[in-house]
C-alpha cells in the first residue's frame, strides 16, 4: 500500500496485478485486522475510500 493511498484503491491494484476476483485483497485486509494479524487503533473508523492510518504487523 503505497502511503496516502485509499485502502480500496490499493487492494482492488492488487486483485487486479494478482489475477484475484474483485473484493479478494479487501476481504484478506479486514481478515488480517479481525485475526490480530494487524494492529490498528480501533477506535478509529476504518473507511476503504481513505487512505489507511499506522498499524503495524504482528509475527
Amino acid at each position: 500500500m503505497n502511503d496516502g493511498e485509499a485502502i480500496a484503491r490499493s487492494c482492488l491494484s492488487c486483485d487486479e496485478q494478482l489475477g484475484l476476483e474483485i473484493g479478494t485483497s479487501l476481504a484478506m485486509f479486514r481478515h488480517f485486522i479481525a485475526r490480530k494479524i494487524w494492529t490498528v487503533d480501533m477506535n478509529e473508523r476504518i473507511i476503504p475510500s481513505h487512505a489507511a492510518k499506522k498499524n503495524e504487523v504482528n509475527e
